[in-house]
């Protein structure tokens, strides 16, 4: 049996890019008419679509790794999702818990939230985790640790850009690494 593998999917700077909306015109209303076009950068969006596409065969599986998982439900973000364009994430959103790493009840970092999700539900599929070096800060500490079980697994975007097609090639070829259960 062929393991699905998974992206860690951070929100702000990678497809929301904040310009010309962000997370707090979802909860404006009216919304603004051309909120669902726009929330996410397009080019984000095409380089999210390519990966997607490259393992078509295999359906990637999404966990929200997101700061916006403590404000919005599973059925907003697949809403969300489907409005702007990425679909097949809705699709294929984790279910149950899994959907999203866990939200501490105090103070944590992204590299211990995915740590934990890693912990609770992982069984060695292939994995990659997106993010942006500002919300990521703690997986910069990890990449330079080749114990660690995400090293080799992360890219981050700058803020204010996203992701870029140069990050497609990495992301392929992270989630084409053979898996292995993490600790």
């Amino acid at each position: 049996m062929t393991l699905r593998p998974i992206i860690f999917l951070d929100i702000d700077d990678v497809l929301c890019v904040n310009r010309p909306y962000g997370a707090y015109d979802l909860d404006k209303s009216p919304r603004p008419a051309d909120l669902w076009e726009r929330l996410f950068a397009e080019g984000a969006k095409q380089v999210l679509t390519r990966v997607h596409k490259t393992f078509a065969n295999q359906s990637i599986r999404y966990v929200l790794s997101t700061s916006w998982r403590s404000h919005f439900s599973r059925a907003e973000f697949i809403e969300i999702f489907e409005r702007t364009g990425l679909g097949f994430v809705a699709e294929n959103l984790e279910i149950d818990e899994r959907w999203r790493t866990p939200i501490p009840n105090s103070g944590s970092d992204r590299l211990q939230d995915i740590d934990d999700w890693l912990g609770l539900h992982h069984k060695g599929e292939p994995f990659a985790v997106i993010d942006d070096y500002y919300s990521g800060w703690s997986l910069r500490e990890a990449m330079i640790d080749p114990r660690h079980p995400v090293a080799s697994r992360v890219v981050l975007c700058k803020e204010g850009v996203g992701l870029l097609p140069e990050h497609a090639s990495k992301i392929i070829e992270i989630l084409r690494l053979p898996g292995s259960k993490a600790p």
